[in-house]
């Protein structure tokens, strides 16, 4: 059984918390935290907090042609109103 030199933090301790003790324990369980990672966190690579400018425009485009259509359905309905207000949110929102 592995345990970390540092700080003593055990395998078993790891597999039960997937936490670890000390920074000494990244690297004496490095190969243990690459099979669990990717399960954990979707991956192994970091992309941010925030969707990508690209994913942001897209989904802003989709919006107003969602608002679109719905006011195009049923003109001057209240339901209309409310997404052309809304559609103005999203194009007033700072960047």
């Amino acid at each position: 059984m592995i345990s970390c030199p540092s700080c003593g933090f055990s395998e078993d301790r790891l597999a039960k918390s997937l936490s670890l003790g000390c920074p000494t324990c990244y690297t004496t369980f490095g190969p243990h935290i690459a099979t669990f990672l990717p399960r954990l966190h979707h991956g192994t690579t970091h992309i941010g907090k925030r969707p990508l400018l690209q994913e942001l425009a897209e989904l802003e485009l989709r919006i107003i042609s969602l608002a679109n259509r719905v006011h195009d359905l049923a003109p001057g309905s209240i339901e209309s109103e409310v997404l052309v207000q809304l559609q103005a949110e999203i194009h007033a929102r700072p960047r």
